[in-house]
């Protein structure tokens, strides 16, 4: 997780959308700079949660905010595929 995004969102105080997006592994492959556009392959994207966080609080925290979009995202990716 970059950090950076999140700083971006909280200084235009904007809410974070959480997606997950499944099968980019054929398009781009980890450790490739080139994409496999010739390979078939359906790319799948899905909303998760729109998270809307009180910037302006004392108690706000991007680590924390990181955090639960991660347990997000962890907890989607342990799911069974359909």
């Amino acid at each position: 997780m970059n950090k950076g995004a999140f700083k971006i969102a909280r200084f235009c105080r904007r809410p974070i959308r959480v997606l997950f997006i499944r099968n980019t592994d054929k398009l781009f492959q980890p450790g490739k700079f080139l994409f496999h556009a010739c390979v078939s392959n359906t790319v799948s994207v899905e909303l998760l949660a729109t998270l809307d966080p009180d910037y302006q609080s004392v108690d706000f925290s991007i680590s924390e905010l990181t955090s639960q979009v991660r347990s997000l995202l962890e907890g989607r990716s342990a799911e069974p595929t359909v």
